[in-house]
């Protein structure tokens, strides 16, 4: 069993063996009343109410793992998920702290789609498509789902943040897969445009970006009073951005082959 590891948001902090078969366990803090426990297919997810105490935590983390434990001695085959094919080993984890998993469904179906259930985004996926498609597929209608999902919480981080430092007229957030640069702001329509990669970064990061699109409302050039807006709210913008240049490449390495160039500065 792995030593447990509380240092970061959704960590796998067990390996649990049952019956020649390993489990993950993956302890995950969310706004939620109560602890609980899900079960997909060898990943347990332990959720746990952010305002627990160190003791409530350990408490209901030891509960509930003797509890799954005890579920899937009596019948592990009742939590395995059928046809699905494991997608991506690692959580996707977003800006906001939700935690996601890929799975793959192929069978006789007329399209491909995705549906979710909570933490689990399952593709549909037509027997007869093409191999080395697959992977394109999978990565865009995963992308065309998170951006749904995440849009009203992005328009609400937009929102804050114009409130707070600028009160510009802004029409509409649009979450966009490119891959020139991570935003853009338009001011004949007045729309923000946002780079998905950065949904999965850290709140800090995607700030900087939407504190430098929000900038362009008041000076749409890049002057010192630009500069001057920019850092008076982000004083260490420019470690954000040489962070994100160094990074560009390990964001959602899932889905480079949607990709044909990184974003840029």
């Amino acid at each position: 069993m792995n030593k447990e590891d509380n240092s970061a948001f959704g960590d796998c902090v067990e390996d649990l063996t049952l019956n020649n078969e390993v489990y993950h366990i993956i302890k995950s803090f969310a706004p939620i009343s109560h602890a609980r426990a899900i079960i997909k297919e060898n990943n347990i997810i332990i959720k746990i109410p952010k305002y627990y105490n160190g003791e409530e935590i350990k408490n209901s983390y030891e509960n509930l793992k003797k509890r799954v434990v005890k579920a899937l001695l009596k019948d592990a085959d009742r939590f395995k998920t059928k046809k699905l094919k494991f997608y991506n080993r690692e959580w996707l984890k977003d800006v906001f702290g939700n935690l996601y998993l890929i799975y793959i469904k192929e069978g006789n179906f007329k399209r491909i789609e995705a549906t979710t259930d909570r933490e689990l985004i399952v593709v549909r996926l037509p027997k007869k498509l093409d191999e080395a498609k697959k992977d394109y597929y999978v990565a865009k209608v995963v992308i065309d789902i998170l951006s749904r999902i995440l849009l009203p919480k992005l328009e609400k981080r937009v929102q804050f943040l114009n409130t707070n430092y600028f009160n510009s007229e802004i029409n509409k957030i649009i979450i966009r897969n490119n891959t020139s640069n991570w935003g853009t702001y338009n001011r004949k329509t007045h729309n923000i445009g946002i780079n998905f990669k950065l949904l999965f970064t850290e709140l800090p990061i995607l700030d900087s970006v939407i504190i430098h699109e929000l900038a362009h409302t008041k000076v749409h050039n890049h002057s010192k009073k630009f500069w001057d807006i920019i850092y008076n709210i982000v004083p260490d913008y420019k470690e954000k951005r040489r962070w994100l240049n160094k990074n560009q490449n390990k964001i959602l390495k899932w889905e480079d082959n949607m990709a044909q160039n990184e974003p840029v500065c």
